[in-house]
């Protein structure tokens, strides 16, 4: 039977965590909350001895407390609050203990996970046993459109950190063997974190790019070690992070996609330099093969302006110049926002997540507009100069697949036919062809006439 001992008044807000710990006689608990710290108590035996007579000295309050069976009385101190997160602190553990000369040791480090996209290491400092920060790790700084970490571990040996983040990313860091207050980012596996509802191959096959519900478009490629044979997958890019649900995409060519989300809206991107460079490091396939000689003209990257939903193509002129060291710097709004947060990395390993969430972008260079309601599919023939697309539909008017130009970006035919949704469509290989399938429960084929050079398709 359990029974109410005793209460540790102290947090605020709600308690998010908290973790025992033994070392030797003590015991340790931590403990987290949403008034964003950290509270460390410690737990002894006390023997019972005389009242003390009371003097001036200073001495922590203890809360004392006696196990009824074994008659033991304890003390609880509240050992030290660790003030250094700005948000919610979700997660509190301590380092795993670990056998030496036959006992088991607690090493005194704390790893906690807070809402303000960090994680931090605290250990007590050397000279006065007092947890400090300054005597410890702090690791995160995520930029990007996400929030913070909800939990986070150590390795068994101590030299790893994982941490799990709001949008489902794992975030891996490693201490660094020589410097040990040097923690550095590491290759982590990655993916959706919602359904993924399209997915095509790279005209070539050396890619896959996917789209899914949790409003990203995501690119996969072989990640090939030099001097080694193992070849794994990951994400290397995420072209587009959207504010609608993602629906469909559609491959024009090698470097250049279309993608349909839960807008009217069809977009077209295309690869920037960066991104190619880094696809020629991690892939191993040199760059004469991947562009042509046409590479000088490309943007570097891109970003999302604020609020905004376009991918805007950054070039090489547009990068903000760092300021020397010796000049001042006024702490201007356009100083503490800036509107570019693209910085191009050369990369040679799959990049962690915070690299891929404000440095993978994909330009946007073309705006599809035709459909009355949300963008359901769309296709690309192979020779990569026509464009299929449908929107969802309850009445015929609405259910026509449009057929858009790659060279002009115009619309050159809407083909009525279906009375509900156009689910699919598919072109031939040769295409001559173009098979829709709908929720009407018919599918029809449609075929390009041969004197038409702009893509007008008839029955």
């Amino acid at each position: 039977q359990f029974q109410k001992t005793l209460i540790l008044p102290g947090h605020e807000d709600w308690i998010r965590g908290i973790e025992w710990a033994v070392c030797g006689e003590d015991l340790f608990l931590a403990s987290c909350a949403q008034d964003c710290l950290i509270r460390i108590w410690k737990v002894c035996t006390k023997s019972k001895q005389l009242p003390e007579a009371e003097d001036d000295t200073i001495r922590l309050k203890e809360n004392i407390f006696t196990v009824k069976d074994t008659d033991k009385t304890y003390a609880i101190t509240l050992e030290s609050v660790l003030a250094g997160h700005e948000n919610w602190v979700y997660a509190v553990h301590w380092q795993p203990s670990f056998s030496k000369d036959g006992s088991m040791q607690q090493p005194m480090r704390i790893l906690s996970a807070s809402m303000d996209k960090t994680v931090i290491i605290w250990e007590p400092d050397k000279e006065s046993g007092v947890w400090l920060e300054q005597a410890s790790v702090r690791v995160g700084e995520v930029g990007g459109n996400t929030l913070g970490f909800f939990d986070c571990h150590f390795s068994p040996d101590g030299s790893m950190i994982v941490a799990h983040a709001f949008h489902g990313a794992l975030h891996l860091w490693k201490q660094a063997t020589v410097s040990k207050k040097e923690w550095s980012p590491e290759v982590v596996i990655s993916g959706h974190f919602n359904s993924v509802e399209d997915v095509q191959w790279d005209p070539e096959g050396q890619f896959i790019i996917s789209v899914g519900s949790d409003q990203t478009t995501r690119l996969f490629a072989p990640w090939k070690r030099k001097q080694k044979t193992e070849v794994t997958w990951h994400e290397i890019a995420r072209p587009q992070v959207h504010g609608y649900d993602m629906r469909c995409l559609a491959m024009i060519g090698r470097f250049r996609f279309v993608s349909g989300a839960d807008e009217k809206v069809l977009r077209v991107f295309s690869a920037p330099k960066n991104f190619i460079e880094n696809f020629s490091n991690i892939t191993g396939i040199p760059m004469e093969k991947l562009c042509s000689h046409q590479s000088s003209d490309l943007p570097e990257g891109a970003t999302v302006p604020a609020l905004g939903l376009s991918n805007k193509a950054i070039f090489e002129g547009d990068m903000p110049v760092q300021p020397a060291e010796d000049e001042e710097t006024f702490n201007t709004i356009s100083n503490q926002y800036p509107e570019i947060y693209f910085q191009p990395l050369t990369l040679t390993e799959p990049p962690p997540e915070d690299h891929l969430l404000q440095n993978t972008l994909w330009p946007e260079i073309q705006k599809l507009y035709g459909h009355g309601y949300e963008i359901f599919c769309v296709a690309c023939n192979n020779s990569s100069t026509v464009i299929a697309s449908a929107c969802k539909a309850s009445k015929k008017e609405h259910a026509g697949v449009i057929l858009w130009s790659t060279a002009s970006w115009k619309k050159l035919q809407s083909l009525s036919f279906h009375n509900l949704t156009v689910t699919q469509l598919a072109f031939s290989p040769n295409d001559k062809f173009l098979l829709a399938v709908s929720r009407d429960r018919n599918w029809s084929l449609w075929r390009k006439e041969d004197s038409s050079e702009s893509g007008e398709i008839c029955t």
